[in-house]
């Protein structure tokens, strides 16, 4: 690799080392620090690196190459391939977004299905937030906006998982333009972001997507906080798409998963970091009805005979209830805790009931429980009444 004069910073070196799991043991405030790995920290004979900080020094230059080729020495083969990466591509910063698969069978590695969806997602979440800052919008699917999105996509490196984790890691060069507005016009939809750029870079799309991920996950917290549905339509005016929220939510149904963006020089501290835990699957399909236009009707009892049981992925029943006055046959879909209990209040001969939100579409004939939070045989009010199980 050659390593000539400006082609990459002392915080490119930094980012490499904290990538590494290298850890900075020492130095001089403003001249120098040192760095070793976590493998050399008690071995006396390894001198560790030597990452200079001012990049007025006359030797600066030198002292970044040496540091480079210890670095280098002192890693395994795929190791190097990951410190050549960083160090010679072009002469802008990276950013990071990680999706961490907190809850996987052995120390990194995950079971082959939930790692392709993870990784799947992962994808189809960078391009929702791609398109929220196209000239053409978040629901742009048209030919300058796919062009867009396949640059991007283009320019962003996948990095291998961490040791004892299973993590998809996109690295995107933070300054490639994307598209340069014509005449120095901005378009509306790019109020999104900060500062009104005339120019749609790399570091737009993932700051759009921090946003985006963080008003969501509030959005969860404050819809179980208020039970209106009108929450979910707001965050869309901050990023939060439809593509967005089903991308998260088919991922979340298998296995928890934080995101962490990091866009400091050094990568030392998240821009953001959310958390979406499986139990946030049902409120994000809420989120999906709401930014699909239907009428939602939040966490209300419905309680009637069981009319189907349907085992599958996901379980399904239809239950007979009372709605506006009228018999109406809605469907569920039901964990197996939740499914076991409908099959024993069929067999039992028990209404069932219910608390969810029921969705109503225009022009579905059956409206559709989701969200569900508590299944009982019986009526609950009737429980409540009597002081026991009914």
């Amino acid at each position: 690799m050659s390593l000539e004069r400006n082609t990459f910073t002392r915080h490119r070196l930094q980012a490499v080392l904290v990538r590494l799991g290298w850890l900075k043991t020492g130095g001089v405030q403003g001249k120098y620090e040192l760095w070793y790995p976590q493998w050399a920290l008690n071995d006396d004979s390894f001198t560790g690196v030597l990452v200079p900080l001012n990049p007025k020094a006359v030797d600066a230059t030198r002292l970044l190459k040496e540091a480079v080729h210890v670095l280098r020495m002192a890693c395994d083969p795929d190791q190097v391939r990951l410190v050549d990466t960083y160090l010679s591509e072009s002469n802008s910063a990276f950013d990071r977004a990680e999706w961490r698969a907190e809850e996987t069978p052995h120390r990194g590695a995950i079971y082959w299905k939930e790692g392709m969806l993870l990784l799947q997602s992962a994808q189809r979440q960078l391009t929702a937030a791609a398109r929220t800052v196209t000239p053409a919008g978040a629901g742009a699917h048209n030919v300058h906006a796919q062009a867009i999105l396949d640059e991007f996509l283009r320019t962003t490196l996948m990095d291998q998982t961490l040791v004892g984790s299973y993590i998809v890691s996109a690295i995107t060069p933070r300054d490639h333009v994307l598209v340069q507005a014509k005449g120095g016009e901005v378009p509306d939809t790019q109020k999104l972001l900060p500062d009104a750029p005339t120019a749609i870079t790399n570091a737009h799309v993932l700051t759009a997507y921090s946003t985006a991920v963080s008003v969501l996950k509030e959005g969860i917290t404050e819809y179980r906080r208020r039970l209106k549905d009108e929450v979910f339509a707001e965050t869309s005016k901050h990023g939060v798409s439809l593509e967005l929220v089903q991308a998260l939510r088919e991922v979340v149904e298998q296995v928890p998963v934080t995101i962490t963006i990091l866009q400091d020089a050094g990568w030392s501290r998240p821009s953001a970091q959310v958390s979406f835990e499986q139990g946030d699957a049902q409120t994000l399909a809420t989120a999906e009805h709401v930014l699909q236009g239907r009428r939602v009707t939040a966490q209300s009892e419905y309680s009637g005979p069981v009319q189907l049981l349907a085992r599958g992925k996901p379980n399904r029943i239809r239950l007979t209830i009372e709605l506006e006055g009228k018999k109406r046959t809605v469907q569920a879909f039901l964990t197996p805790e939740q499914y076991e209990r409908a099959i024993d209040a069929h067999k039992a001969q028990q209404p069932l009931s219910v608390v969810g939100d029921l969705v109503e579409a225009r022009g579905q004939k059956m409206p559709t429980l989701v969200n569900i939070t508590s299944v009982s045989i019986g009526i609950r009010d009737q429980e409540r009444l009597f002081g026991g199980d009914v």
